[in-house]
């Protein structure tokens, strides 16, 4: 019982003290202590057994993050983002509809985002050029800002659970749980993914009425906004999808493994954007696309791996098996147990807690009958759910550089990416009874 109290104490001390500004690193190891101390572990062999594990993770998702992060660079940097905006814009220009105009944004904007995150850029590398771009959309149709922290998060969500793509939550089911394909069970999954698009625009647009009734508009916060009509020439739309293209089909369609294919879809868009990238002072085209590159945006989501420390320790502490063992004690399908465990661990750990579902799956899920496809599913739909809290740092940041305060933005925020995934997730776990996995 005290180990079960102590994980639960663990992760509510993760989420008081990042909330409240303390290092996620630093936060990660003090729970960690609490887990250890409250399971009655061996220090020194849980650290070594837990670190080891960090270790291989990080092996294989290095260079995801690292390859990810540049092109998120060079999307940015060479207006491709911007080049999307264009695209993005000029249908609803046409539509003189003021709700069909809303509803053509949100649409067109998740939909676009839905595809470049079968690239697997990680979410981190976008949240800057995605602000950019979202501002630029809404102030041309001077939609309330307020919203696009939530458009945002949404679209994090919407990249999260693309089937097929080489994601971070996809390559780490695939290594860890048995029978679980990225691209598997695709047309269900991608159902899904258009139902969440749909639930998300019929909240957003059915909101921004409501608000743009009340006389609320556009209100520009502390980012500059691009201007996408200037003389800055930027690769065409049709340009900009080449590289997600290629990264698609060498993942899904050859041998090579994710980071590989991330990094022939690199190499691809140094080629077809470097000459976009404004030119250096001293340097010159590829030589500032490089320096580019090297600004370092891959750094923050590595260091936020670091934290999966203490969802490895869970899986070495008896608390975890007490919970796991006391719900599958209730009349609750097995499913729904494992979408329970999923959505404590990865909701509050995201990608790094899925070593432990995967081991978990692997050593009580599929022998009770489910599948690894089914596992893998309600995993990644899980973590979609408490992931996106007030605590969140991705929240924080796109408040800040939107102008808008948490209290303003989070609303809209939990109905989508917390009621609405969570609805979603209940629904994948009845489709996973029912053998559709």
């Amino acid at each position: 019982m005290i180990a079960s109290i102590g994980i639960i104490a663990a992760i509510v001390f993760m989420s008081w003290s990042i909330y409240k500004g303390l290092n996620p690193v630093i936060s990660a190891v003090a729970a960690v202590f609490i887990i250890i101390i409250t399971g009655r572990l061996p220090v020194h062999e849980t650290w070594d057994t837990a670190m080891s594990t960090v270790s291989m993770v990080l092996g294989i998702l290095a260079p995801i993050l690292v390859f990810g992060g540049i092109l998120g660079v060079l999307y940015a940097e060479s207006g491709a983002a911007a080049s999307l905006g264009k695209l993005i814009m000029l249908p609803a220009r046409n539509i003189q509809s003021p709700t069909m105009r809303r509803i053509a944004i949100l649409t067109i904007f998740l939909i676009v985002r839905a595809v470049i995150g079968l690239s697997g850029i990680d979410a981190n590398a976008l949240i800057v050029p995605f602000v950019s771009l979202s501002l630029a959309i809404f102030k041309e149709f001077n939609l309330p800002a307020k919203y696009i922290p939530c458009l945002n998060i949404v679209s994090t969500s919407i990249a999260n659970v693309v089937p097929a793509a080489p994601n971070l939550y996809n390559i780490l089911m695939a290594e860890v749980v048995p029978g679980y394909t990225a691209g598997g069970a695709f047309m269900i999954r991608t159902i899904l993914v258009l139902l969440f698009i749909a639930g998300v625009v019929f909240i957003l647009n059915r909101n921004m009425a409501k608000d743009i009734e009340k006389g609320e508009s556009f209100v520009q916060g502390s980012v500059s906004i691009p201007e996408f009509d200037a003389s800055r020439k930027t690769p065409h739309w049709l340009i900009t999808l080449i590289p997600i293209m290629v990264i698609f089909l060498t993942y899904n369609f050859t041998f090579l493994e994710a980071w590989s294919s991330l990094l022939v879809g690199v190499v691809v868009a140094f080629i077809l954007f470097g000459p976009y990238v404004p030119q250096k002072k001293g340097k010159g085209r590829f030589a500032s696309a490089l320096d580019s590159a090297n600004k370092g945006v891959w750094i923050i989501p590595l260091q936020m791996m670091l934290v999966m420390i203490a969802s490895q320790v869970m899986t070495l502490s008896s608390g975890l098996d007490n919970i796991t063992n006391g719900l599958l004690a209730t009349p609750l399908p097995a499913a729904f147990v494992l979408l329970l465990i999923a959505l404590l661990l990865m909701g509050f750990g995201g990608s790094a807690a899925s070593m432990t579902i995967g081991a978990l799956c692997a050593g009580t899920f599929i022998p009770l009958g489910l599948s690894g496809m089914a596992c893998g599913v309600i995993a990644i739909w899980s973590s979609t759910v408490l992931d996106t809290l007030p605590i969140n740092t991705a929240i924080l940041l796109n408040c800040d550089m939107v102008g808008t305060t948490m209290k303003e933005a989070y609303p809209s925020i939990f109905k989508t990416s917390v009621l609405l995934t969570f609805a979603l997730s209940v629904l994948v776990t009845v489709l996973a009874m029912l053998n559709i996995f």
